[in-house]
């Protein structure tokens, strides 16, 4: 996998003041490049505004669309709408800080900032802890397999109930 170029902003042409605003498509294959499974699919517009101020750079991140992750359930994929803003300041220091959230401290010698990882970070992050089907959503033959499993767990707990019970 080679470094991709597409998401690295220029930090030293930035207009001091000025608003400079970049636009992405992310579709699937920003996932898959990265290695990361738990997305199918992808639709999401992000737009990036950046306000270079006396040696800062403010970055307003606002990332509309939806991605699409296996069910919980029935592991067909189900869309997760994404509607969130993410806002970082970045400035220069000796090293490399990227412990706050909302702080990126990097090396003096960087004239360039991949944004590609606070994007990615940000979608995977809007995915829900629980994604499912509305009801009645799921693929018909996994629900039919997960009930019927379901209950034959029921039966056996019956059972060794039952044992239990002879035994005493």
């Amino acid at each position: 996998m080679g470094r991709e170029k597409t998401y690295e902003i220029d930090l030293v042409s930035l207009r001091e003041g000025q608003s400079n605003e970049y636009s992405y498509h992310i579709g699937k294959e920003f996932f898959a490049d990265r290695g990361a499974d738990i997305v199918i699919d992808a639709d999401v517009a992000v737009h990036l505004d950046i306000t270079a101020r006396r040696g800062m750079y403010l970055l307003q991140f606002d990332f509309v669309g939806r991605l699409d992750v296996p069910c919980d359930r029935c592991l067909q994929p189900v869309a997760v709408d994404v509607d969130t803003e993410y806002d970082l300041t970045v400035r220069h220091g000796e090293e490399l800080d990227d412990s706050s959230d909302e702080v990126l401290v990097i090396p003096e010698s960087w004239s360039r900032l991949d944004v590609a990882p606070m994007i990615y970070d940000t979608l995977l992050l809007s995915i829900p802890l629980r994604c499912v089907h509305a009801e009645g959503g799921c693929d018909s033959e996994m629900a039919a397999a997960l009930r019927d499993h379901r209950a034959g767990d029921d039966a056996d707990d019956d059972q060794d109930e039952d044992q239990e019970a002879d035994k005493e």
